[in-house]
C-alpha cells in the first residue's frame, strides 16, 4: 500500500487522536503568539491532512489555501469546510513529488 492509499484509509479517523488535535493547538498557538497581526494574512499549509492545524488558524486569517496528495483527506476536509460554513478556505490537491 502506498502512502497516498495509507492516509485516505486513515483520513476518517485522523481527528480522534487527542495528541494530534493539541499538537495542531499548539502550533496555531505558537503561531499567533509569534505574529500577532494575522487579520490581513493569508496562509497555506501543505500536507494538510483533515485541516486540524488550519481549522486552529481559521478564524485568524483572511484566507488559507490547503493542500494534500491524498484525495480521502481532502474530502474529509471538504465535508469539514461545508458543515462548518467556512468561507476562506481553498482546498487544492497537490503533490510536491510530481506536480
Amino acid at each position: 500500500m502506498n502512502s497516498t492509499h495509507d492516509f485516505d484509509a486513515r483520513a476518517r479517523t485522523w481527528d480522534d487522536d487527542p495528541m494530534k488535535a493539541a499538537r495542531a493547538q499548539a502550533v496555531a498557538d505558537a503561531i499567533r503568539r509569534g505574529i500577532p497581526s494575522l487579520a490581513d494574512m493569508g496562509g497555506f499549509e501543505y500536507g494538510c491532512g483533515p485541516g486540524l492545524l488550519s481549522f486552529a488558524l481559521q478564524a485568524h486569517l483572511k484566507q488559507i489555501v490547503l493542500a494534500d496528495s491524498s484525495p480521502g483527506m481532502l474530502e474529509v476536509l471538504r465535508e469539514k469546510i461545508v458543515a462548518s460554513r467556512i468561507a476562506n478556505m481553498t482546498l487544492i490537491q497537490l503533490d510536491l513529488t510530481s506536480d
